[in-house]
């Protein structure tokens, strides 16, 4: 898939390979015509592009603007994941305590209904010895 190619409005021809980005037969390469230009990131693809308008090449809007959408995409899918993380993270406490307290009310009624035999026993007649 091409972020674009050669053409009146293009001095450039850029690629998603496998593993990145690629500008093939990148005039600002040094040495061969055939020479390319690979990046990892969209960041690095970013830079190029504008390291190509700085050098006067033609460059398609819509190319920098294909490249800006996809590292805010890239972007909000990370945010999300950390905040969803962050969420995780902070419920674990939560849910600790939760626990705590549930176990409190758990040993808070035993202790009620201790207190409640050992009253009733209290208060048990026993038989007279003969």
């Amino acid at each position: 898939m091409s972020y674009c190619r050669f053409g009146p409005d293009s001095d450039l021809y850029v690629v998603r390979t496998g593993d990145g980005y690629q500008c093939i037969c990148c005039p600002s390469e040094e040495g061969d015509d055939y020479k390319s230009w690979y990046g990892d990131t969209l960041e690095d693809l970013l830079n190029h592009l504008v390291d190509h308008v700085g050098e006067g090449h033609k460059v398609p809007h819509a190319a920098m603007e294909r490249v800006a959408i996809e590292m805010t995409k890239a972007f909000n899918a990370v945010r999300v994941e950390i905040l969803t993380m962050l969420l995780y993270k902070m419920s674990i406490p939560n849910m600790i305590f939760n626990h705590y307290v549930q176990s409190g009310r758990m040993i808070y009624e035993m202790q009620t209904e201790f207190n409640d035999a050992m009253d009733a026993l209290d208060n048990l007649k026993w038989p007279e010895d003969d």
